[in-house]
């Protein structure tokens, strides 16, 4: 049996998705929509309410307004999870690795592996096929998966939670729930053979950077984080986590976050002046490219 649990605002989407489901499962399911129109539940407490609610050896959250282009997914999720004991969680999208400064797995190189399994649809309406699973593995270990699907295995909720964290909105739940996992000793995976189709883009927001900080500053004991083995040298660790700030940085930029609280975040995860620094140049190097 699986689970899947939907928090949702438009029914109409619900509807469109409760019927892709119904074509393309493959197994016995059980589907739990969580009507949000109200905005009653941030995504913390709708997800936690739901886990309740959907309690079954295979657990999925995900977002409303997807569709499955895999049939029979639910028949690879049971496969994946009966030969990996190990693999607490499946997504469609992740990074290999995920530094201590908040950049995120979308930092990517030289220490993070971007994989991704979606058909992407962009602000300005293209579609795109924003896919880098093509090496004929069909999972791909990784450290941290979004939350656009998200597969569990059932028993891992003995163990974390997503009302765990103490934030709320809905923002940084992935995040808070990869790492929870990581700290138990499951493993978290990518994978090539289920793609699907999301029709909106993410945004950010004031509470999407205050979320993704809060995530970061409760796990610096564990952070930074690796799938595979550690960087080969420290290095390629330190030009990793420089990129991962700089990109944060950008983030912070479109975000709508004041000026002070963007030096605030910037000072408090650099990790040695000469970080800050190489940080800052590479900021301002940026920033001048954009006028010629």
């Amino acid at each position: 049996m699986i689970g899947i649990a939907v928090c949702y605002t438009d029914p109409v989407q619900f509807e469109k998705l409760s019927a892709d489901i119904r074509k393309s499962c493959g197994r016995e399911y059980r589907l739990v929509g969580l009507d949000n129109r109200n905005g009653e539940y941030d995504i913390f407490s709708a997800y936690k309410k739901l886990t309740g609610e959907i309690q079954s050896e295979i657990m999925v959250f995900c977002h409303q307004d997807i569709c499955f282009c895999t049939e029979n997914w639910g028949d690879l999720l049971e496969k994946y999870f009966a030969e990996h004991s190990q693999l607490g969680a499946v997504g469609v999208a992740g990074g290999s690795a995920h530094p201590r400064s908040p950049g995120g797995w979308m930092t990517a190189p030289p220490c993070c592996e971007r994989c991704i399994n979606i058909i992407q649809h962009t602000p300005d309406g293209k579609r795109v096929s924003d896919r880098t699973v093509t090496d004929g593995r069909e999972l791909y270990p990784v450290t941290v998966i979004d939350g656009v699907f998200m597969a569990f295995r059932g028993s891992v909720f003995s163990e974390v939670s997503f009302g765990n964290s103490g934030l709320s909105g809905f923002h940084g739940y992935d995040l808070d729930i990869s790492l929870q996992l990581l700290r138990h000793g499951w493993k978290i995976a990518v994978t090539s053979e289920i793609l699907l189709e999301h029709f909106s883009a993410g945004s950010y927001s004031p509470q999407y950077i205050h979320n993704i900080v809060a995530v970061h500053l409760a796990n610096r004991d564990i952070l930074p984080v690796f799938a595979g083995e550690f960087p080969a040298s420290q290095h390629a660790l330190k030009e990793y986590e420089t990129r991962s700030l700089l990109f944060f940085a950008y983030t912070m930029r479109s975000s709508g976050v004041s000026g002070k609280e963007f030096r605030r975040i910037l000072l408090m995860f650099r990790r040695d002046t000469t970080f800050f620094c190489k940080c800052f140049l590479l900021l301002l190097w940026e920033f001048l490219r954009s006028f010629f």
